[in-house]
């Protein structure tokens, strides 16, 4: 008899090691040898055809028939008369496989940068880290790439994570399909210039993820986009973090308190004031500046003998920029062409000077009783007094000038430092917002404006770690039942008002499994769920609308109920942000 060698504590494949033996191309070729004759020459195929196209028209007469049958109190919660698909996970060649159910709610990528010839370690706001070697990336023409590289990366911890991504959470194994329980799935993908990049095939990118479930019965997949499909990749390494790292559980107010919450706060404020002080620096330089222009000294005129002008005396108090004439008259401006010289023959009770906007003219009011003249009018000079006027000028002017581009370089640094104060606090702002969506606080509970008892997982108990050899969704996953075990209901849902509503999908969550199971419209008449259990049951309509059951709702149905018929309230979720939603499902 011949002996055989049986390893039965073999060590768990790496992933490199699965995909060295991923060679389809021999198994093509092995298969080539065989030739299949084409269909139509079977002799099925002949004898058959008769039969067939009876029953093709057989089928359209019925179609015909029964397109009229028609149910009128159908409520369709869709924006267009398409159906919905049967399910979540079967689709169209040409469509995506992940295609978050709310777009509004899908969630975030943090965004990391690295250069690509150093490498080094990236740490994400959950405590993953991501270790990247050296000259580990190509384009996708299989250039090594050098310079600055953006890591995009994202994880998702819970059930509410999985519906928002909506990633495909079914497994196929053997013809049986399973669902997915998750111990933490994560997303990365890498760009340059904003073009998507490849890992290099001889480089591999280490992954330290955090999880909450030590359980060593998970393995490590990779979703298959193309095709739809999971893709076993080998098991990973569990690794027990640092006791003191176990913090699991924190208030709204203990968030606030964190290291990188405080600093980040702290600069928000510290930035707000040098913001408000540079823009008072540039207010006063904006003034003075103005100052500087209202103090413009006056080109003279020379008297043009063909005008009428007026011979009046000035305060120089009133007027400094005329305070180095000596002898000149306001000589009537050409653009007053409706002036007459009979304005000489009135002996006015008042005359007034006041200076015009445009810094250059003045304006003559002349006033006896009700009678009012204005005229535009401006300062000339006669003979000498015009040369040396002129030469007075040209040294004023170009004093002027200086302390004029003086204030002008003073005032565009004062703008510059505020424009830099004002991108700087924003910066600020964007990262405090974004800091609090990672940890699951909004913006109205660090106001203040939301109170929230809830207690939230920021730090985990373990990591999780594995290579990954390409970019793309990795699942920390163990199978189990495709539906859970328990309650089995003929399920109906309809508006408020009894009206049947054709649903997408309804997803079950499982509060103490981390994992969602999804019903399409074809499987509501055996709506399973486990009654010992907390659950949550969400309603999806096909225009995006949401509706939800929850726990106690769950729980008053009666045991054994053979059909139930659920009246939804939808609302649009999609005003909503991530951590008001969990709120209002009291998750």
């Amino acid at each position: 008899m011949e002996e055989r060698k049986i390893n039965i504590d073999r060590e768990p494949l790496t992933s490199a090691e699965i995909a060295s033996k991923r060679n389809f191309e021999s198994v093509l070729s092995g298969s080539q040898s065989f030739t299949k004759p084409p269909f139509y020459k079977s002799t099925w195929f002949n004898t058959g055809i008769a039969v067939f196209v009876v029953a093709v028209t057989t089928t359209v007469a019925s179609i015909l028939i029964n397109s009229n049958e028609e149910d009128e109190n159908m409520v369709v919660a869709t924006k267009t008369s398409q159906s919905a698909p049967d399910d979540g996970f079967d689709y169209e060649e040409d469509t995506p496989c992940v295609q978050p159910p709310i777009k509004e709610l899908d969630l975030e990528y943090s965004s990391y940068f690295i250069k690509a010839e150093e490498g080094g370690s990236l740490v994400h706001t959950t405590g993953s880290e991501i270790s990247i070697p050296p000259f580990a990336f190509e384009d996708k023409d299989g250039n090594e790439l050098i310079g600055e590289i953006e890591i995009r990366y994202r994880e998702f911890h819970d059930q509410l994570d999985i519906f928002f991504s909506r990633i495909p959470m079914t497994y196929d194994s053997a013809g049986v399909t399973y669902n997915f329980e998750s111990a933490g799935m994560l997303e990365i993908q890498g760009f340059q210039n904003e073009q998507p990049i490849k890992i290099q095939s001889d480089k591999e990118i280490k992954i330290n993820m955090s999880s909450n479930n030590s359980s060593p019965t998970f393995n490590i997949y990779y979703l298959d986009q193309e095709n739809g499909h999971w893709n076993y990749e080998g098991k990973d390494d569990i690794v027990t973090d640092q006791p003191e790292d176990q913090v699991a559980q924190l208030t709204p107010e203990e968030i606030l308190e964190l290291p990188e919450i405080v600093e980040c706060s702290n600069r928000v404020v510290e930035l707000t004031e040098q913001k408000e002080n540079a823009s008072q620096s540039l207010q006063d330089a904006i003034e003075q500046t103005v100052d500087i222009k209202k103090s413009k000294p006056l080109k003279p005129k020379e008297v043009n003998k063909n005008n009428y002008s007026f011979d009046l005396a000035v305060d120089a108090n009133d007027f400094p920029e005329l305070s180095s004439y000596k002898d000149f008259v306001f000589e009537v401006a050409e653009s007053e062409k409706s002036f007459s010289p009979k304005v000489f023959d009135v002996e006015w009770a008042n005359a007034t000077i006041s200076k015009n906007d445009d810094s250059e003219t003045y304006s003559i009011t002349l006033s006896k009783g009700k009678q009012v003249k204005t005229y535009e009018v401006f300062p000339a000079l006669t003979g000498e007094d015009y040369q040396s006027a002129l030469l007075q000028f040209e040294e004023k002017y170009e004093t002027y000038q200086k302390e004029l581009d003086k204030r002008l370089e003073f005032e565009a640094q004062r703008e510059a430092e505020f424009q830099e104060k004002m991108k700087a606090l924003q910066d600020a702002k964007d990262l405090q917002k974004k800091l609090l969506v990672q940890y699951r606080l909004s913006m109205e509970e660090f106001s203040g404006n939301t109170p929230s008892e809830q207690k939230l997982s920021i730090r985990t108990k373990v990591s999780r770690v594995f290579s990954i050899m390409s970019f793309g969704i990795y699942n920390a996953d163990k199978t189990i039942p495709a539906k859970p075990n328990g309650q089995k209901t003929m399920a109906t849902f309809t508006d408020q008002q009894g009206n049947p509503l054709l649903l997408e999908n309804a997803q079950l969550i499982e509060m103490n499994t981390n994992a969602v199971y999804r019903y399409s419209s074809t499987e509501f008449e055996k709506l399973r769920w486990n009654p010992k259990e907390d659950n949550i049951l969400l309603a999806l309509s096909t225009s995006g609308d949401l509706g939800f059951f929850d726990a106690d709702y769950m729980r008053s149905i009666p045991p054994k109920t053979k059909e139930h018929t659920f009246k939804v309230n939808l609302f649009d979720a999609s005003l909503m942000s991530r951590q008001e939603l969990r709120n209002k499902l009291g998750y």
